[in-house]
């Protein structure tokens, strides 16, 4: 399992798909099976920098671990993985 660290993040939005791509290009994501997302309690993740983050093509077939999520993150997360199987 891989961490994605966004918690490291000094910003309490991360927002638009645009942002999502950067931030990956800057962090770097390495192919794995599967990916554990860490945020702080005062994050707010968008569905739409998730899709960037992870490339709408590869969101939905991606394995992640959601615990460390609240219940607002996870449902912004889930939102993405929805999107991203009706494009």
């Amino acid at each position: 399992m891989l961490d994605i660290r966004l918690d490291k993040v000094p910003k309490s939005l991360l927002a638009g798909s645009k942002n999502g791509r950067n931030y990956q290009k800057a962090l770097g994501l390495p192919k794995n099976e599967c990916y554990r997302i860490l945020l702080r309690k005062d994050q707010c993740v968008t569905s739409s920098f998730y899709l960037g983050f992870f490339k709408r093509e590869r969101l939905a077939m991606l394995n992640f671990d959601l615990s460390k999520l609240t219940s607002l993150q996870k449902s912004e997360f889930k939102r993405a993985i929805n999107r991203a199987r009706i494009c």
